[in-house]
């Protein structure tokens, strides 16, 4: 009997833990991404837009002391832009942008840059460096691809 009871406790305990893992994996993990910029504007302000469950989120920080960070939840690897907006150089202009293309994943993220977005180094994302890889492999395409898009162009002002 005592055995009976037993294992209808070890059930429950399994049934307990299945639907907790089942949860948890539901629910996500935190992403944080923790930034350091010294470029050469002042910047206004950083959005991070991306996707999750098909629909278009964005989160919006200021840059303190170089410093910033954005923290949300996320089930899976996700693709996202990351939007530095400057201020304007003069009163009543709009300020310029730089996009700075990303992919975040659960865990912690790092971006840091100097000047530029162009010369960003992310740390923390296993899909970023996949990406990255994949940026890499195209650039002979790319550099053909505007080779003749330039020569087309020419060949029309003629």
């Amino acid at each position: 009997m005592k055995y009976l009871k037993s294992l209808s406790e070890l059930k429950k305990l399994i049934s307990f833990l299945a639907f907790t893992f089942l949860f948890v994996n539901v629910s996500g993990q935190t992403n944080t991404i923790k930034g350091k910029l010294n470029l050469k504007h002042p910047v206004e302000s950083i959005i991070l837009g991306y996707y999750v469950a098909g629909e278009n989120k964005s989160d919006v920080t200021k840059l303190i002391d170089g410093k910033f960070s954005f923290s949300r939840e996320l089930t899976e690897p996700t693709w996202a832009i990351l939007v530095v907006s400057y201020a304007p150089a003069d009163t009543g202009k709009r300020g310029t942008v730089e996009r700075l293309p990303i992919y975040i994943e659960p865990g912690v993220m790092t971006i840091n840059a100097k000047d530029s977005l162009k010369f960003a180094k992310i740390s923390g994302s296993k899909s970023q460096k996949v990406y990255d890889k994949y940026l890499k492999q195209r650039e002979p395409y790319e550099t053909k691809r505007k080779n003749i898009s330039d020569h087309l162009k020419n060949f029309r002002q003629e």
